[in-house]
């Protein structure tokens, strides 16, 4: 059975409510004027550590095994919320970087989906960006539809390809099923639950 993300459900609804807010306010922000503010950025990055460190710590403290070096107690855990906060910003930001390099994306984005990979580290910070170009892809094609059909009226302009909006509903709608069985939105398995019973009673 894989150990659990969060120490208990209160913690783990507050990491996702502080994510999800502090991007629909990056959404926002970038709608209203194309940019996402670098004291943003830098804030979610440094809440994202602080929040994987208590995380990785309390964890440890209650005997659960890291998800990266399987170690327990507080030491451990705050190196394992340390090194998730450090892959997932690399992985990051990393991905946005070659993004930037091909144009397709401005320097904020960059920035946000770097601070985003702290928060949740490389895997899961891969499914968002997947879901993020899913949504992207789809809005683009709709808007080159409705542009063609409505080719005589409409001037055609250089098109920016904005991010944070697709990255904040992917974020509260991935998560939402990443963490369903940590934030008690849903039972684990039987098989999962049992194995739990039996290492417990060991």
């Amino acid at each position: 059975m894989k150990p659990p993300f969060f120490p208990d459900p209160a913690f783990g609804w507050t990491f996702y409510l502080v994510l999800v807010g502090i991007t629909m306010v990056a959404a926002w922000i970038d709608w209203k004027k194309m940019i996402v503010p670098k004291v943003l950025a830098l804030t979610m990055l440094g809440t994202g550590i602080v929040f994987n460190l208590v995380r990785g710590a309390w964890l440890g403290a209650n005997g659960e095994p890291g998800h990266y070096f399987g170690q327990t107690g507080i030491f451990w855990g705050l190196f394992e919320g340390f090194c998730f906060s450090v892959a997932g910003f690399a992985v990051g930001f990393g991905l946005f970087f070659g993004l930037w390099v091909l144009k397709t994306c401005g320097g904020g984005d960059v920035k946000l989906f770097g601070a985003m990979g702290a928060w949740l580290g490389p895997l899961w910070t891969i499914y968002i960006l997947i879901g993020t170009w899913l949504v992207v892809t789809f809005c683009y094609a709709g808007f080159n539809s409705v542009r063609h059909f409505f080719k005589h009226g409409l001037k055609r302009q250089k098109q920016k390809v904005a991010y944070s909006f697709p990255v904040a509903v992917c974020t509260a709608i991935i998560l939402l099923w990443v963490f369903r069985f940590d934030l008690h939105l849903a039972e684990r398995p039987v098989k999962e639950t049992r194995t739990a019973q039996i290492n417990t009673s060991r």
